[in-house]
């Protein structure tokens, strides 16, 4: 099988690399880089924070690390937890499987295995307390109360 040379057509990204080349004609050395950057990403048709450069790494920065204008800070699983400690929702004996499923309407899913280690930490600082009860036949579980 031969292989068919491609003719003198560019692909929409090496026009728009000659494009932004041929823009950088008299621009400093110092500014070319981000300048580069900056024209490239207009041709391609990024918004500004797309193209936007670091300038100690020259790395693009992670998609988590920008936060739009306007958004709260994404609440954590202890922070909800305290929450519910302050709004007195352990002032009735709880279970793991009733606290996952608050988290859950808080729109925290939390699976039920991970419970425990989310929990401890309130336990171990005394901010709730917990005492084991008897379950179903011979298991016991775990309450959790204020």
């Amino acid at each position: 099988m031969t292989t068919r040379k491609r003719k003198d057509t560019k692909t929409p990204i090496e026009e728009a690399i000659s494009k932004a080349i041929k823009d950088l004609e008299g621009v400093p050395e110092n500014l070319k880089g981000p300048a580069f950057t900056a024209i490239l990403s207009h041709y391609l048709g990024q918004s500004s924070q797309e193209q936007s450069i670091l300038p100690s790494t020259g790395r693009a920065p992670r998609t988590g690390a920008v936060t739009k204008p306007g958004n709260k800070k994404k609440r954590s699983r202890p922070d909800e937890i305290r929450d519910m400690i302050a709004s007195g929702y352990f002032k009735k004996e709880r279970t793991i499987s009733e606290i996952a499923t608050a988290l859950r309407e808080r729109a925290l899913p939390t699976a039920r295995t991970a419970m425990p280690a989310l929990i401890l930490p309130f336990v171990l600082s005394k901010e709730l307390k917990r005492k084991l009860v008897p379950g179903k036949g011979k298991q016991q579980r775990f309450v959790y109360f204020t």
